[in-house]
């Protein structure tokens, strides 16, 4: 059971070949349930929207939009958060908006970013996060724990066999764990306050000196 952030794709493809059932709910507090899915096939897939509800977001990947819901008497409910519907009607999370990072025009997910880096052997979790930049506006930068020291060069050309190149990481440290809240989420305008401070530039526990 997880809450409040979707699995990294490579934790979802595992826990999903090990399990005979798996069930997902969407919502938020100021409308509580908005959908179900009762056999997730991918960690975004959110579910069918309930039918007291009424959404409105993108139809597609490239046209994703706010995922904004209606309830019975009209008034609109602002998520915060990008998605769109496919034909089906299947509700598909993409990023919240705060997390979005635009490298000079472009739109970044962090997770696509994350994705590709725990897909790299030895790597256990990664946080992808905004950082300004004079040229471009804003850049992604990146956070990683591993079993063992990673070469940061070694991630950027892993990533850049699997990703854009707007959204290639600027900045790669390792760090002993990524730092996460204390139910679990990842909150990445804390990471990046806390980057931006200098804390994750300190010599990781057991590193030579």
């Amino acid at each position: 059971m997880t809450s409040g952030t979707l699995l990294p794709d490579p934790w979802f493809a595992d826990i999903r070949a090990k399990s005979r059932f798996m069930f997902q709910q969407y919502g938020c507090s100021e409308s509580g349930c908005i959908a179900i899915n009762p056999d997730v096939a991918a960690a975004g897939d959110m579910g069918f929207v309930l039918p007291h509800l009424s959404p409105e977001t993108g139809s597609s990947f490239e046209d994703a939009g706010e995922i904004v819901v209606r309830n019975g008497d009209g008034a609109p409910i602002h998520t915060r958060d990008l998605g769109y519907r496919r034909a089906n009607g299947m509700l598909v999370f993409v990023s919240r908006l705060d997390d979005m990072i635009n490298v000079s025009g472009l739109n970044v997910y962090p997770k696509d970013v994350e994705d590709a880096v725990m897909a790299m052997p030895a790597i256990t979790d990664a946080v992808a996060f905004r950082k300004n930049d004079r040229f471009a506006g804003e850049r992604v930068a990146l956070l990683f724990s591993a079993d063992v020291p990673v070469a940061p060069q070694a991630v950027r050309e892993w990533c850049s066999r699997q990703l854009a190149g707007h959204q290639l990481p600027m900045e790669i440290l390792q760090v002993d764990a990524v730092p996460r809240q204390a139910n679990g989420k990842i909150s990445r305008r804390d990471v990046a306050a806390r980057h931006l401070a200098g804390e994750f530039n300190r010599p990781m526990a057991g590193a030579a000196s």
